[in-house]
C-alpha cells in the first residue's frame, strides 16, 4: 500500500514524496509506516527524510541502496549495498532477527541508535555510532561485523571511544549468563 505526491518520472528515475507506505513480507517482516522523500532507479534507491516504522521499531533519517538490478533484492542480505544515516533510531532486537537469525537468541530487548552504518546485511560496518541500551549503557565508536546471516558464526570487532552499562541492563540485555 503506497500513497505519494509530487511523483515525476525523468527518464529511468521516479521522484516522488511518499507520504504514507505499508508493506507485509511472507516471512512476517511488517512495516506499519514508511515517510519520505523517494528517488529510485533500475540501479539505487534513497530516501531522504525518512521515517520507518514496525510494530517494534523506529528507524529515522536517511538510506541509501545501491544494487546491480532489482533481482538484487531476492538475495537482498548480500547483494544490496546500503548506507543509512541513523537519528534516534529504535531497534527492536526481535526486528534484527529477521536479518540475523538468532540474534534474538543472543542479545534482548531495544536499543537507541545514531550514526551511519554501511555496506550489506552480511558485511556491515558502523561509525560514529552512539548506541544506547537499558538505563545506563551506552556504546560510542565504530564496529565491523561480519557473517551476520549467520549469528553463531558472527565475527565482530568494535573500536571504542566511550563504554559504560550496570549489572542491571547486563542481565537485561545477556539473559543466559550470571554476572
Amino acid at each position: 500500500n503506497l500513497q505519494a505526491s509530487q511523483v515525476d518520472f525523468n527518464a529511468d528515475t521516479i521522484l516522488a514524496q511518499m507520504t504514507r507506505m505499508t508493506a507485509y513480507e511472507e516471512s512476517g517482516a511488517e512495516i506499519t509506516q514508511l515517510t519520505g522523500n523517494l528517488r529510485l532507479t533500475n540501479k539505487n534507491l534513497r530516501l531522504q527524510n525518512m521515517a520507518l516504522r514496525t510494530p517494534n521499531s523506529y528507524i529515522g533519517d536517511s538510506i541509501y541502496l545501491e544494487y546491480y538490478s532489482f533481482h538484487g533484492f531476492e538475495n537482498y542480505p548480500y547483494e544490496v549495498d546500503m548506507t543509512a544515516m541513523l537519528q534516534d533510531s529504535r531497534l527492536a532486537v526481535e526486528d534484527l532477527d529477521r536479518f540475523a537469525p538468532g540474534l534474538s537468541e543472543l542479545l534482548q530487548g531495544d536499543m537507541t541508535i545514531s550514526g551511519e552504518v554501511r555496506g550489506t546485511v552480511d558485511n556491515l560496518r558502523g561509525r560514529n555510532i552512539d548506541l544506547r541500551y537499558g538505563r545506563q549503557s551506552r556504546f560510542k565508536g565504530r564496529f565491523d561485523v561480519t557473517g551476520l546471516m549467520d549469528a553463531q558464526e558472527s565475527f565482530i570487532e568494535f573500536r571504542i571511544a566511550e563504554l559504560a552499562t550496570n549489572s542491571e541492563d547486563l542481565e537485561e540485555l545477556l539473559p543466559d549468563i550470571n554476572f
